[in-house]
């Protein structure tokens, strides 16, 4: 129905039948600002464009009818100001933004659909949840994977998404390798390595491993670890070789973090626990039970700290040897990049993160120190802490929350952790948490299928 509106009331111009296909409907209209026509959209791809007309009785007319190429449904559009061009959103399964010229519409010809709509962002954008996201070292790429079955590579200097590729399998996590040239992403039946090209990501290798939950690379980049199943598992990045496993929880794995000096590896699993396992001998160093809790994510304090017990958790030459041999593949020749080895020569006994903290389904933050943890209760009650960061200025713990905020904490954390910023985002619980190399960019993904990135300002 069109409708004039007048000062105290509104009167009925026109009852438009339009022209629809039985599996079609009406889902949106948008009027022209110069009150000459108006555009009606649908599902099945329906846009159809009307014009005003000098005739009373039918004052507007149907001039041109358009069908996106995948006969997507259009819920939404809007007119520009100038009335040159349309935006609208498509629903699932291509959930985009796309762009429409109304400035040549006499020239359109209706058979030619292809040509009329253009997609607003290059690739677009993931359909559905956002499940991880990986950021590299050395060059400007967050790599994300969605329930959507694709992974995204977005350059977040130049704003553009340069490759989506899409794979034949659901995605169940992913690690950018720091040097920015590989990824690996795990499936439900194996975990495969891709080369990151100019233009799509190659597979270049794949081990079968059911059931991989998370994984991560070192901060060398030399290793990585796989969380399978209830073990975890380290590699050699170069020779895709088993350097050990590891084996202790009872239940599902659902995060991993490596130590600044790639000696220790954490993992926190839905059994309640928290284990630091030394990465070259698999042995287990130190462990935390929370038995009401189902952690799903924990995170390394940056800075390094002898052990309070002097214990040499090294042990045996197996684990020392793999320590030093690690250092040579992944450090300068002088040390100067280790964070342990800068405090090495002070300390009598290896060194660990000064604190590990892990969140999961209780609504409390655990911080562990030493292997004892204090538990902090997250306010308001009811809210719950999904994903969990350190900047690495090691000055700020950022949290995301099951109301999709983002929680800016001081680093290390008050005894009662009473203080924060919040930051309102997402519709969903957040899934995953980055911060940028230089700590300029913090980003953040959600259930509801969207990404942001906020910049973060240092304030005294």
């Amino acid at each position: 129905m069109v409708l004039q509106n007048k000062e105290q009331s509104c009167d009925l111009l026109q009852t438009v039948q339009c022209e629809l296909l039985n599996t079609q409907r009406v889902e949106s209209i948008a009027a022209y600002n110069n009150n000459k026509g108006f555009i009606v959209s649908g599902t099945s791809g329906y846009f159809g464009v009307y014009e005003r007309t000098d005739d009373r009785k039918d004052p507007f007319i149907l001039i041109k009818n358009f069908q996106t190429v995948d006969h997507e449904t259009i819920s939404s559009i809007t007119i520009s100001p100038s009335d040159e061009s349309v935006v609208g959103y498509m629903k699932s399964p291509s959930n985009q933004l796309f762009h429409f010229p109304l400035v040549n519409i006499d020239m359109m010809k209706e058979t030619d659909q292809s040509s009329h709509f253009h997609s607003v962002r290059k690739h677009g954008m993931h359909t559905g949840p956002v499940i991880g996201m990986d950021v590299c070292v050395n060059k400007p790429y967050l790599i994300s994977i969605g329930i959507d079955k694709t992974a995204r590579v977005w350059n977040y200097l130049t704003w553009n998404c340069e490759i989506s590729h899409e794979f034949s399998e659901d995605p169940t996590c992913i690690a950018a390798h720091p040097a920015g040239f590989q990824c690996i992403v795990g499936f439900k039946e194996r975990v495969s390595m891709f080369n990151i090209l100019m233009d799509d990501l190659k597979p270049c290798r794949e081990m079968q491993l059911k059931h991989c939950k998370a994984v991560t690379f070192c901060n060398g980049g030399h290793m990585f670890a796989c969380a399978i199943g209830i073990s975890v598992m380290v590699f050699n990045t170069a020779k895709f070789e088993n350097i050990s496993s590891m084996t202790g929880h009872i239940r599902p794995v659902r995060s991993l973090s490596w130590s600044a000096d790639d000696r220790l590896l954490y993992s926190a699993g839905v059994d309640g626990s928290v284990y630091g396992w030394d990465a070259a001998s698999g042995r287990r160093e130190e462990e935390n039970m929370q038995k009401a809790c189902q952690f799903r994510s924990l995170v390394c304090d940056r800075s390094m700290v002898a052990r309070e017990d002097g214990r040499n958790g090294g042990g045996g030459s197996g684990s020392g040897g793999g320590r030093d041999n690690m250092a040579d593949d992944s450090y300068d020749n002088d040390g100067s990049n280790s964070a342990g080895n800068a405090n090495a020569a002070n300390n009598s006994g290896p060194l660990r993160p000064r604190s590990v903290v892990a969140v999961g389904s209780d609504g409390k933050i655990h911080n562990i120190r030493n292997g004892d943890a204090t538990s902090i209760s997250v306010q308001p009650k009811g809210v719950m802490i999904t994903q969990v960061i350190v900047n690495h200025a090691n000055s700020q713990l950022f949290a995301g929350t099951s109301e999709g905020c983002v929680r800016v904490y001081s680093w290390p954390l008050s005894p009662d952790a009473s203080h924060f910023v919040e930051y309102k985002l997402h519709n969903g619980p957040v899934t995953s948490l980055q911060v940028t190399p230089d700590d300029f960019y913090l980003f953040s993904a959600s259930e509801d299928g969207t990404m942001f990135a906020m910049q973060m300002i240092q304030v005294q």
